[in-house]
């Protein structure tokens, strides 16, 4: 991401003149013997690269000599090609440029210049071109010779000035035209920037505001419209230095509320003033003790006082931004009557807070226009918007109007004729590449409420530059004024505009009564200006331009948002918004008929603790990031549970089915609520528009309520309170005698009507409380505002800004707006660093912050200490409650054996570790030392030796020589073994060991092998590695095998005791893989581990054993052992083989089987047995058994099962011949 912007070049020159202000240029005069002009800038820029720069001369160094292929800067200059400023210059010369450079700047970037001038000489500065990133990149100018002295200008984005217009005007009364009225006395005192104005009377009251020095300023000033002349008004007491409140006038009393503290620690107040006019005197007004409600500590609000319908007045305050509650949608109301606050509850579109919007209360209407502001979106981003609201005081609803096109924040609104006026502010979008968008705006725009319309009109003709943002504007007769601002510089002008005058207009057309900036209506043969009571609840108004079918209804994603507004939007059923014009089956087109989802407002929430505000909704984590989860505020649907709808604190359920009371009351008991005790206007309305959506169905539901008769002449809600308390009401003749229990029978008109309780009706409502949310939510987390050191603030990334030279803590959404005049010099989202110039240990640290200089002794070692100060010595604090400092040279007086230092650092610089040769080359380090300024330890040491601090050796255990040279953690030898101190081992990774008595070690089993590698950047320092090898037998050698990646260098040693000394040690060079043999020799006792050590880059290892002299015996008895085991099985296979052969041979079966011709019949013979007689012998002369024939039918049988298996062979291959009468 590279930068457009940039500074180029700026002239100067010295006058003796009186001090004046110019369009050009600005100059002033110090009451010193000498004139200093002391210029910072400070520019930061996130760099995103796909590579680094080059670092040879192929580039030509700008600011500096090539040297060995590398550019050598000069004094101030930095960069690849010495190309961007760096450090602190001082000019001496009569005329002169500075610059940061001849291109764009490309990262974090601090320059200092100071301009020595002649006594009582004027300082002139004339811009050539000058550009930086809006509100983030600063240059300040301070008149005199440091940071301490007072500031003068804060310059940003593109600040060339304008050449002074033709100033010559006509002024008929119907053209607008602007002018610089006669304005004296003109005090430099008047000058600021974020105050607020009020008109009473003939007097303009400004309170209030920014500035850049404090010391003559004045809280309470007025301006006399009529006489054009400024009065300081000298008040004891009041409230305390501040900017971004508001003001409210009612009588003759002012109201002020909120605003950023400029003392202190630069908190939001939430206290509530009154200045009396006539008496001139403040007093605070705390709210009535015992009120729940407290105010929101806010800034950057507007607040205007209004009439209730009842004629009370209140002090409307909108939006804001909190350091606690993050920028607010709340509408605050404060009772002038009763001293108490109250948020209002408001409906119509939902819309969305933020800081430096404008607002107008327009009392014909009795609404409050709200356009533009600074507003966070979700995952910590934040946008400028050009939204127009408007919010109906009495109903407290909200309209959403047409957008002006032209986003900004801290610009200005009035209300003339009808006619929204609003000019300048900041319009920068806030992004690093620039789209034409100025972060000092002259815009002058106008919105025309009859007609919906916005209109840019010309910019104010002024010999002046008119670009600012942080003014206020008032009417006075008919006129803006406008006073103060911020543009680089805090400015007192002031400037009148003077729209065109109705009266002016002569013909009764309407087309041509109207001009740039105004609407005027014709009135009984008059033209007058236009005003909302003119518009007949009709607007645009009937002679506005048709208008086309507008295609901004897709933007909106609720109901009521698509309705309330005015681009004439419908809200259909498959929840989208399109044009009225639009087909749509089912629409909603006026915003009562919607009902708001709890899910939409907890949506627009961005900060937990105003998520957690509301009841309704929940702080969630959306998704994990790889840098920090990212939350959203969502709808907490279970406080109420699925079907249910929450209103306020209950939870309402409409059911359509046809039930008695009784029954009705049982079924809601089943749910665990009741019947619905409709006693609160908003529950009543959402049932209403419940039952409407049934209507457009064209389903009438008379739902039972809650209410029944307690006696003769009392109805009572079932929660026991009385009918009263209730929006519904009985329709004409009810109710009557005719039943107890009430049902709703007419919700057009919310009309009751009773029946009987066991009667039945269309519908029924439940109700039951809400349940409370979910305890086990996180809390939130402690606010930015509330953390008080950079370490704190910075801790949770991306969340938190640290501003070290306002010491305050901001939220990263909210950096721009905490600080829109340039009050943060440095900021910080990480690495914090020294917070104050003692913590900077040498002068090259000390010299780049602007606040510090550099108080070095006369050793010429190069020791010193870094404290605040100036070009002409050091500074302290005048007290301890001020940050106000005194110049103090004693402090680095000769005499004491100091010197200072404050443009370049002196040329010796060996922090105390040596005296210089050749006035800045460092002798000879000593104390353990080592580097150009003895500013490093030598390796196996530690600590920070700069500006005599020591070195000691690195505490390692023995497992490493090196450590870090300045946090003295080891870097550990050994594999396995970690700690900042080498004192643990590696048991996530299965090393074993104590490294305080040993060596930490790998298990390594016999036959398995280990992979490890040694290219990670950590891995470096690893010359060792131990493996620990237990022999499963005694008897056998161990082989180790090893392979590796790269050739290597390989130095075994092992030790077979348990006393780690080394038994022995085998050195190979350039190997890739070896096989190293352990003889039984190398060890002689049983279970003892074998060690080795080695360095390589990647390699597989693995140990294993086997026997090199074969055992005869056992060879034999194992052949033996498998033979004889053959045997058996064999002899064991012959025996079963063989009963069974017997088994079958005892089956009975037919002698023979003669088959027929095709097998389909055959010839079975069988032996018989005969009949005997009782004895069991066969009677005398008898044979006891016969052979017997007879023909089967085989076409159903197996061949087999008729066939001898040892002739089946022999059949299937003979042909038998058919003889005639053998076989039918």
């Amino acid at each position: 991401m590279l930068r457009s912007e940039e500074i180029r070049r700026m002239d100067f020159g010295r006058r003796r003149m009186s001090p004046r202000f110019s369009t050009r240029c600005f100059l002033w005069r110090i009451q010193e013997l000498r004139t200093y002009l002391f210029t910072f800038m400070v520019f930061y820029l996130l760099v995103c690269t796909e590579g680094s720069y080059s670092k040879t001369c192929d580039k030509n160094c700008i600011f500096g000599r090539c040297i060995n292929g590398t550019c050598v800067c000069e004094r101030g200059w930095a960069g690849d090609q010495c190309q961007h400023c760096q450090g602190r210059f001082k000019l001496t010369e009569s005329s002169g440029s500075l610059t940061d450079g001849p291109v764009n700047y490309k990262y974090k970037t601090k320059c200092t210049w100071l301009i020595e001038g002649y006594p009582n000489a004027v300082l002139r500065l004339r811009f050539n071109h000058f550009a930086t990133e809006c509100s983030w990149d600063h240059m300040y100018v301070f008149d005199g010779d440091s940071i301490y002295a007072p500031l003068v200008a804060v310059f940003s984005a593109y600040n060339l000035m304008n050449k002074s217009p033709d100033c010559s005007l006509k002024v008929p009364s119907a053209e607008p035209y602007w002018f610089l009225p006669n304005v004296k006395p003109d005090g430099q005192s008047l000058g600021r920037a974020s105050h607020k104005v009020v008109v009473h009377g003939k007097l303009m009251w400004v309170i209030g505001g920014f500035t850049f020095n404090y010391n003559s300023f004045q809280m309470v000033i007025n301006y006399n419209l009529e006489s054009s002349t400024w009065d300081i008004v000298p008040i004891n007491g009041g409230p305390l230095q501040c900017y971004g409140h508001t003001l409210a006038l009612h009588k003759d009393d002012i109201y002020m509320f909120g605003g950023k503290l400029e003392s202190g620690s630069g908190n939001v107040t939430d206290e509530l003033w009154l200045f009396d006019t006539r008496s001139r005197s403040w007093s605070l007004r705390t709210p009535s003790p015992g009120l729940q409600v407290q105010p929101f500590a806010v800034e950057g609000h507007t607040a205007h006082i209004v009439d209730t319908r009842n004629g009370e007045p209140i002090m409307v305050v909108l939006f804001g931004y909190s350091p606690i509650y993050s920028y607010l949608s709340h509408i605050q109301e404060y009772n002038i009557r009763t001293y108490s606050w109250s948020v209002a509850e408001t409906n119509g579109a939902l819309v969305q807070g933020g800081y430096g919007h404008s607002s107008v209360y327009d009392s014909s209407s009795h609404s409050i226009y709200v356009h533009g502001g600074y507003k966070a979106l979700p995952a910590n981003k934040y946008s400028l918007v050009d939204h127009l609201y408007r919010y109906q005081v009495h109903t407290h609803t909200w309209f959403i109007l047409k957008e002006s096109g032209l986003a900004r924040y801290l610009h200005s609104a009035v209300l003339i004729s009808g006619v929204l006026l609003v000019f300048g502010g900041n319009t920068h979008n806030d992004t690093s590449l620039s789209n034409g968008a100025k972060c000092f705006s002259s815009d002058f725009l106008s919105y025309d409420i009859a007609c919906d319309e916005w209109t840019v009109l010309p910019n104010p003709n002024l010999h002046r530059d008119v670009n600012r943002f942080g003014h206020t504007a008032v009417v006075s007769n008919g006129s803006m004024y406008v006073f103060g601002d911020f543009s680089g510089v805090i400015l007192n002008d002031m400037f009148v505009y003077k729209p065109a005058n109705c009266e002016a207009f002569l013909e009764v057309d309407l087309r041509q009564s109207s001009g740039p900036g105004v609407r005027c209506v014709w009135i009984e043969e008059r033209c007058v200006p236009w005003d909302s009571s003119h518009a007949n609840d009709s607007v645009p108004a009937s002679f506005c331009p048709a208008r086309t079918s507008d295609k901004q209804c897709k933007q909106f994603s609720d109901c009521v948002s698509c309705t309330a507004n005015s681009n004439d939007c419908q809200w259909c059923e498959d929840k989208k918004c399109i044009s009225s014009s639009s087909n749509c089956t089912v629409s909603v087109k006026n915003f009562t008929k919607c009902s708001v989802r709890s899910e939409q407002v907890c949506s627009k929430l961005v900060n937990c603790r105003s998520c957690l505000l509301n009841i309704n909704c929940q702080w969630e984590p959306q998704h994990e990031a790889w840098f920090y989860p990212e939350f959203l505020c969502f709808f907490t649907a279970h406080l109420c549970g699925e079907g249910w709808s929450q209103v306020g604190d209950a939870c309402l359920r409409l059911n359509a089915s046809k039930e008695s009371y009784d029954n009705a009351q049982h079924y809601c008991k089943n749910l665990d609520g009741n019947i619905s005790s409709l006693t609160s206007a908003r529950q009543v309305d959402f049932i209403l528009d419940e039952l409407q959506k049934y209507q457009l169905q064209e389903k009438k539901l008379t739902p039972w309520v809650g209410l029944r008769k307690i006696n003769v002449s009392y109805w009572g809600w079932e929660d026991m309170s009385p009918f009263t308390a209730s929006t519904l009401q009985w329709l004409p003749g009810e109710p009557s005698d005719s039943g107890f229990c009430a049902y709703l029978e007419r919700a057009e008109v919310a009309g009751l009507k009773a029946k009987p309780c066991t009667a039945n009706t269309e519908g029924l409502i439940c109700e039951k409380p809400v349940v409370s949310p979910n305890l086990g939510v996180l809390p939130c987390k402690i606010p930015c505002a509330l953390r008080t050191s950079c370490a704190n603030c910075t801790s949770q990334a991306m969340e938190c800004m640290w501003c070290g030279s306002t010491k305050r803590c901001v939220d990263s959404n909210a950096y721009v707006i905490s600080f829109p005049y340039g009050q943060c010099l440095e900021w910080q989202t990480g690495d914090c660093g020294a917070q104050n110039c003692s913590g900077h240990r040498t002068c090259g640290q000390c010299l780049e912050h602007p606040d510090c200089g550099w108080c070095g002794d006369l050793t010429d070692t190069g020791q010193g200490q870094c404290i605040e100060g100036s070009y002409r010595g050091p500074m302290r604090s005048l007290s301890r409650q001020s940050r106000e400092r005194g110049l103090d040279t004693s402090i680095s007086s000769r005499e004491k054996g100091y010197d200072w230092a404050y443009i370049t650092c002196p040329a010796c610089q060996c922090n105390g570790h040596s005296t210089c040769v050749n006035g800045s080359v460092c002798e000879q380090c000593k104390n353990l030392t080592t580097g150009l300024q003895c500013q490093i330890c030598l390796p196996g040491y530690y600590g920070d030796p700069t500006n005599g601090g020591k070195c000691q050796a690195c505490r390692c255990n023995n497992h490493a020589n090196m450590c870090h040279s300045s946090s003295g953690k080891c870097y550990c030898s050994t594999k396995g073994v970690k700690g900042d101190q080498c004192q643990l081992c590696d048991s996530e990774n299965r090393y074993l060991g104590n490294p305080l008595r040993g060596t930490c070690y790998y298990n390594l089993l016999i036959d398995y092998q280990f992979t490890f590698s040694l290219l990670q950047e950590d891995d470096q320092h690893y010359t060792t590695i131990n493996f620990m090898a237990t022999p499963e037998e005694t008897n056998k050698n161990l082989d180790m095998s090893i392979n590796a990646s790269n050739n290597f260098n390989l130095n075994i040693t092992w030790s077979i005791g348990s006393t780690g000394d080394i038994n022995g040690e085998i050195s190979l060079i350039v190997i890739h893989s070896s096989t190293i043999s352990f003889c039984m020799i190398f060890y002689r006792c049983n279970n003892n581990p074998i060690s080795n050590t080695f360095l390589l880059l990647f390699s597989q290892i693995s140990f294993s054993q086997h026997s090199s002299i074969m055992d005869l015996v056992q060879f034999f008895v194992t052949f033996f052992s498998c033979f004889l085991s053959l045997l058996l099985v064999a002899a064991v296979v012959w025996k079963v083989k063989q009963t069974c052969w017997a088994s079958r041979r005892r089956e009975a079966g037919p002698l023979a089987v003669e088959p027929c011709s095709g097998n389909c019949a055959a010839v079975q013979t069988l032996l018989l047995s005969l009949p005997r007689s009782s004895s069991g012998a066969p009677p005398p002369g008898q044979c006891g058994i016969t052979i017997g024939s007879a023909l089967i039918e085989t076409s159903q049988q197996r061949a087999g099962d008729f066939k001898d298996k040892g002739l089946s062979l022999n059949i299937r291959k003979q042909q038998h011949t058919v003889h005639q009468g053998t076989c039918v």
